[in-house]
């Protein structure tokens, strides 16, 4: 059986297939977009927490780790059920947060195999594992020393919200 979830609209393969390299090696962004809109990274994050958790993402996790590296204010992780879904969520949230910002991705990684796709947005980087990848690599554990934020409320939010338009 077919979750709703799982299905890809064309406007979510659309987005993720803009970043097919130009001739010369360059990324092509899509009209309007840019990787460089300024936003608030705990802004962002949470934005895409509420994405995620309307995709029926699964585990989904808030980790602040600008104290640990320098390479971005945080991860957002979550698991997919399929690697279908899991192309499904980062197309989604790539769209929204299009919509929302006018912000694309620096980079998409993963998204041919699906099993782990990584979302560069520069200061949040999302991470959609399936379950086995998940498991496996742990980022949770890995980048423990990271403080790990509260997403109850933002999760609460959504359903409010959610219910109110049903």
């Amino acid at each position: 059986m077919t979750d709703e979830n799982d299905i890809i609209t064309a406007d979510e393969t659309a987005a993720a297939e803009t970043f097919a390299a130009a001739g010369n090696g360059e990324k092509s962004y899509p009209p309007g977009l840019s990787p460089d809109v300024p936003v608030d990274s705990r802004e962002l994050a949470e934005k895409i927490v509420r994405i995620l958790s309307g995709r029926k993402a699964t585990d989904i996790a808030l980790l602040k780790i600008d104290e640990q590296t320098v390479l971005t204010d945080y991860f957002v992780i979550c698991t997919g059920n399929s690697n279908t879904q899991i192309k499904g969520i980062e197309g989604e949230v790539e769209k929204k947060i299009g919509e929302a910002y006018g912000l694309c991705p620096r980079s998409v990684e993963g998204w041919d195999e699906a099993k782990w796709i990584l979302v560069d947005f520069g200061n949040v980087i999302l991470h959609i594992f399936n379950r086995e990848l998940r498991d496996f690599y742990n980022l949770e554990k890995l980048w423990a020393e990271g403080t790990e934020i509260d997403i109850t409320e933002i999760m609460k939010e959504e359903l409010g919200l959610k219910e109110k338009t049903e």
